[in-house]
């Protein structure tokens, strides 16, 4: 089956977040990022986050860069890592 637009996908479980956030009170607007510790139970080369309303300037994976698309239909962020990312502990950096 293909991607379900209400769920995530499973195999890839997040374990930490750590945010940074700036606010403009001017505007109500913010900028910020975001480290995401994640568990891979299933290797992959996409990870896929909710990102609703959001705009992304640059990604990492286990401190690589990393392509993404933005899906606004869906409100998903995809993330192409370089490598797949092999079972265990990673990071994703969202900025």
């Amino acid at each position: 089956g293909g991607l379900d637009p209400f769920r995530l996908p499973a195999g890839v479980v997040p374990t930490r977040y750590d945010v940074r956030l700036t606010p403009s009170l001017d505007d109500s607007s913010f900028t910020g990022s975001v480290s995401v510790q994640l568990e891979v139970q299933t290797p992959t080369v996409t990870l896929v986050l909710n990102a609703a309303e959001l705009d992304v300037e640059s990604c990492t994976v286990n401190g690589a860069s990393a392509d993404f698309t933005l899906d606004e239909e869906t409100e998903r962020l995809f993330v192409h890592a370089a490598d797949e990312v092999t079972a265990g502990p990673s990071t994703l950096a969202v900025g």
